[in-house]
């Protein structure tokens, strides 16, 4: 589906900056395009589509956030694509940071993104959720913060129950080397599977809870445990997909 995303997302690109090209009063349009160019360098960069093109389209998100935000400081959702520039431009490897001269990067914030995506999860609607999950794996990875990780990922949880994803994310915090909980991780996964068996069908997430939960018992030297997660699908021997 790669091809058909960077149609959509190229011409929803191209639309937007017609709008703000005909009125640079159109707030809403200067809004879809600060998180139109962070959606599509997150995908180039997810997608090993090229530095170049990841440098300008944050660097673009970030202008266009910084323009939105003076005029609609109490606009929470706003603080989303701001936030994530400011961050991860500052925990950026040298080599962007080397770039950064040459290609007019802006510079960031490492503290001040932190709390505008704290302010996005907070105040905003639209990109709550996913400010969340950002805010989740970075308390976990970057900040030595995993407390703070696992108070927002519970919140998560509460409010988007049948979510594997921020379950998923949980285990893994869990598992990380700063907490190392297998016995919690393996409660999440038990979560999923527990709410993906009462679907008609199972899905992906079911059989990736089996495999994280099986792993968590390992890890807990409970292998007669990690061995019985699985054998009841290895038995139903299910078919291949297409």
């Amino acid at each position: 589906l790669e091809p058909e995303f960077e149609k959509q997302i190229d011409a929803f690109i191209a639309d937007a900056e017609a709008r703000y090209g005909r009125s640079d009063k159109d707030d809403e349009a200067l809004f879809y395009l600060a998180n139109a160019y962070l959606l599509r360098a997150s995908y180039r960069f997810d997608h090993g589509k090229g530095t170049w093109g990841v440098a300008r389209d944050g660097a673009r998100s970030k202008r266009h956030a910084d323009a939105y935000v003076k005029r609609h400081p109490e606009h929470g959702d706003a603080y989303f694509a701001l936030g994530t520039y400011n961050y991860y431009v500052e925990i950026a490897p040298t080599f962007i940071k080397l770039l950064r001269p040459l290609l007019f990067l802006p510079s960031g914030d490492r503290a001040g993104g932190l709390k505008q995506l704290e302010r996005a999860y907070t105040q905003g609607s639209l990109f709550a959720f996913q400010s969340g999950m950002l805010l989740m794996e970075i308390y976990g990875s970057h900040e030595g913060r995993p407390a703070d990780g696992v108070r927002i990922g519970e919140e998560l949880a509460a409010k988007y129950p049948d979510n594997p994803r921020v379950r998923f994310q949980l285990a893994e915090l869990f598992e990380g080397p700063a907490m190392e909980d297998h016995a919690r991780a393996a409660a999440q996964y038990e979560k999923v599977i527990a709410s993906e068996s009462r679907r008609p069908e199972k899905r992906r997430g079911f059989y990736r809870a089996q495999l994280g939960l099986s792993s968590s018992f390992q890890q807990q030297w409970r292998f007669g445990e990690a061995i019985a997660v699985l054998d009841p699908t290895i038995a139903a021997k299910p078919s291949a997909p297409d």
